[in-house]
C-alpha cells in the first residue's frame, strides 16, 4: 500500500485518493464546528494552564478563548491544502498541526459528544484514521533528517 505522504526534496507529495481527502476536509470542518460551538470537547485545544482558578481566569481574560478561535479559522482554511498534489514543508507542518488538533478534539468527543452524526465509534474510527495520516506525514517530514 502506498503511503499517503512522501518527501520529495523540499516538498511533501500527497498521494491520497479523493475520498480520503474529502474525509479529512469534512473532519476539519466538523472539528472546527465543534470547537466553535464552545462545547467541552474543545478544551483539548486550549487546556488549562494552572491549578489555580484565579490564575486560569486571568489567562482566559488575556485571550485564551481567541486561541481557540484562531484554531477554528486555521481548520476551516486548512482543508484547502488537501487540494494540492504537493505541499511545502511549511504547509506540511501546518497540516500535521491541524490533523493533531482534529485528533485532540475527537479523543474527547469519543466519550462526551452526544450529537447523532458523531457516534463514539465513528469518532474513534476517524481518530484512528487521522492518526495514521499524521504518522505518515511526520515520517515524510523527518525522512531527510537522518
Amino acid at each position: 500500500m502506498k503511503e499517503p505522504f512522501s518527501r520529495q526534496g523540499e516538498s511533501v507529495v500527497v498521494s491520497l485518493p479523493k475520498t480520503q481527502r474529502d474525509v479529512i476536509k469534512q473532519s476539519m470542518l466538523l472539528v472546527a464546528q465543534i470547537a466553535a460551538s464552545g462545547g467541552q470537547e474543545a478544551w483539548r485545544l486550549s487546556p488549562p494552564l494552572y491549578d489555580d482558578p484565579l490564575l486560569e481566569a486571568e489567562e482566559a481574560v488575556k485571550g485564551t478563548e481567541s486561541g481557540i478561535g484562531d484554531i477554528v479559522t486555521r481548520l476551516r482554511m486548512g482543508e484547502g491544502m488537501l487540494d494540492e498534489s504537493a505541499l511545502s514543508l511549511r504547509e506540511s507542518d501546518e497540516l500535521a498541526t491541524l490533523l493533531n488538533y482534529c485528533r485532540l478534539v475527537l479523543s474527547e468527543a469519543q466519550t462526551s459528544i452526544s450529537e447523532a452524526k458523531l457516534t463514539p465509534k465513528f469518532a474513534e474510527d476517524l481518530y484512528n484514521f487521522l492518526g495514521y495520516l499524521l504518522s505518515s506525514l511526520l515520517e515524510a517530514l523527518m525522512s531527510d533528517l537522518g
